[in-house]
């Protein structure tokens, strides 16, 4: 009873209301004008409004720069129950605007996990799914893509996946434990002698892989790369070495990340503890607390 009438809201004023649709017609040349965003499939962080870039909100986006047709879904996690958030298809070198949170909505341990089906239409190689967790980063000050102007300089690039054929996995070492000849072997010689149980153990020792995750190994001209970019290397070559030690059947994989200020350790245990595996500090005395050793078997 209180409220005076000032004016009338006119259709002028009403057309002028923010609409809920994400207005994405800069993305085409925003995408192709970032040269960090390799092949592969990317999740891209930008700033929502200029001038906010520490204190705004942040649009999310999948990248699929790839030859590939993919199918896509993204779920949060709560009370180990997942929380659908969007899903459906991105063509090859397209893009698809996901969501749009607020800092005071993430309390800092909101993860997403995204799911990836490869597809084309026709004779393709056949891709592996992917599923990623991720630990939402909101954009900061460091200017990763200079050649743009704000807000999109400030853009953060988290890779995804790469594609690559699961034909260059090794098929041989994939199925050599299961031939007709070592089935047989197995079943005319009942239980095995002590001999030949040491002998095993020793040959999976001897299967262990030790993966240097330092960025100067990886990427020799590192001193160009913002710490986003690096981290992102070091975690796709962390993923790949990971599915080819299962897929190679390796008794242990070591990961060497170093000291450091603990952010390459954190995330590759989270997406251990994600996909369930054991693993255990690396030998201190060979790798002073700069290293997780993971076991598979």
């Amino acid at each position: 009873k209180e409220l005076v009438l000032i004016r009338k809201a006119t259709t002028s004023i009403l057309a002028e209301k923010p609409t809920t649709q994400k207005e994405e017609t800069f993305i085409p040349d925003f995408i192709k004008n970032i040269p960090a965003l390799t092949t592969g499939i990317w999740l891209v962080t930008c700033p929502s409004n200029a001038g906010m870039t520490l204190t705004g909100p942040a649009d999310y986006y999948i990248v699929n720069n790839s030859a590939y047709d993919i199918l896509y879904a993204v779920s949060s996690r709560s009370s180990k129950k997942h929380i659908g958030i969007s899903s459906g298809k991105i063509i090859s070198f397209d893009q698809v605007y996901i969501k749009t949170l607020n800092r005071e909505d993430v309390n800092g341990k909101d993860d997403w996990f995204i799911q990836l089906i490869f597809h084309n239409v026709g004779e393709f190689e056949m891709q592996a799914t992917t599923t990623r967790q991720f630990s939402l980063a909101f954009p900061d000050l460091v200017t990763v893509h200079s050649n743009l102007n704000a807000p999109y300089a400030f853009c953060k690039l988290e890779k995804i996946t790469d594609s690559y054929s699961m034909n260059d996995l090794d098929t041989e070492d994939l199925f050599h434990n299961f031939t007709a000849k070592d089935l047989e072997n197995k079943l005319n010689r009942g239980s095995a002698s002590e001999q030949e149980k040491t002998k095993q153990k020793s040959n999976q020792f001897s299967s262990l892989l030790e993966v240097d995750l330092h960025i100067e190994k990886l990427y020799p001209d590192f001193q160009k790369l913002s710490n986003t970019e690096i981290i992102t290397i070091q975690l796709d070559h962390f993923t790949k070495k990971l599915d080819e030690a299962i897929y190679k059947n390796f008794y242990k994989i070591i990961f060497i990340h170093g000291a450091g200020n603990g952010r390459l350790k954190t995330a590759v245990r989270q997406s251990l503890d994600h996909h369930q595996l054991k693993y255990s500090d690396g030998n201190y005395a060979q790798y002073g607390g700069g290293a997780t050793e993971v076991t598979l078997s």
